[in-house]
């Protein structure tokens, strides 16, 4: 759970005892605890791209899409001017020193701006606002914590920023992918069987340059594969570990491969991750990157 210590609420010492037994022996404290609300969280590493190759139409379809698959409900859409604005949504509650000096409870809400850089380049930003009140004193009101908690605010729009990315890379290939597919199934075999193959090289790590291998199947654009990884002459104490992935490709080369499962899983630490890249013109290199750490890599046969 993220601690947040700067929401602003302030409380007396006297009487908050009481107060506290109270709570316990209506049972609000268990109901409170029992919701046990989180703010929700982007992948380890993630940072968001901010500027996409897309149109407006499609990066708003898109982030209105994750909006309603996430039952997050709008105040207000404006189109012409790129601006969606949400109502508040429900954040994580804390107690201080087991509810004792009391319990603050948090929402927070978006402001989302779609912004056209060119015909195929789009820009999008996120701010969210925090608020905070005591969830037992009804004296006090919902008030402003946003400038306090700045960490807090980037959790939840890097949060947000994701669920958008992965949406939108997924509508944007699959109508990439729609006049390739009507090609016919000898013309998709056959860069099929330019990607099938083991494919490997390194990457530099925290730990230092670590071995990757990728083992690509295609059956027409579908991609299935194994990525593993596995430590170096640099890097002795990285463990090995591998998991499976399945995604397509497309037939400007590019690739997109989404984790599935763990196979051999390391040592708690280590994540699965999207790998998404480009074939060579002469199909003898893949460029490639993980999307959640950023790395880049290149792989050959």
């Amino acid at each position: 759970m993220i601690s947040f210590f700067s929401l602003g609420i302030l409380f007396l010492v006297s009487g908050c005892t009481n107060m506290a037994a109270n709570m316990v022996t209506s049972g609000v404290m268990a109901t409170q605890q029992d919701k046990a609300i989180k703010f929700p969280q982007a992948s380890s590493g993630f940072q968001p791209k901010k500027m996409y190759n897309s149109t407006v139409d499609e990066l708003w379809a898109t982030a209105s899409i994750v909006l309603e698959n996430n039952r997050i409900t709008l105040t207000q859409m404006d189109k012409q001017n790129g601006r969606i604005f949400t109502d508040f949504i429900e954040g994580q509650t804390e107690s201080k020193a087991g509810g004792a000096l009391g319990i603050i409870t948090t929402r927070y809400k978006y402001d989302i701006i779609i912004d056209k850089v060119n015909d195929t380049t789009t820009r999008l930003g996120i701010l969210c606002k925090l608020q905070s009140k005591s969830a037992y004193d009804k004296l006090t009101d919902w008030h402003d914590v946003s400038s306090e908690n700045k960490n807090v605010l980037v959790i939840l729009e890097n949060w947000l920023y994701q669920q958008i990315e992965k949406k939108l890379e997924i509508a944007v290939g699959a109508k990439k992918n729609e006049a390739w597919k009507k090609k016919s199934f000898a013309d998709i075999s056959k860069y099929g069987d330019r990607f099938s193959g083991k494919w490997i090289g390194t990457y530099t790590f925290k730990s230092g340059l670590v071995g990757h291998a990728l083992n690509i199947s295609a059956n027409s654009t579908i991609l299935s594969a194994t990525a593993e990884f596995y430590p170096t002459p640099q890097s002795p104490k990285t463990p090995n570990g591998s998991y499976s992935l399945a995604g397509e490709f497309y037939e400007d080369g590019t690739f997109y491969l989404e984790p599935v499962a763990w196979i051999s899983q390391p040592p708690p630490g280590y994540t699965m991750d999207y790998i998404s890249g480009k074939i060579n013109n002469e199909f003898t290199e893949l460029t490639s990157d993980f999307k959640n750490s950023g790395l880049t890599f290149q792989l050959k046969k």
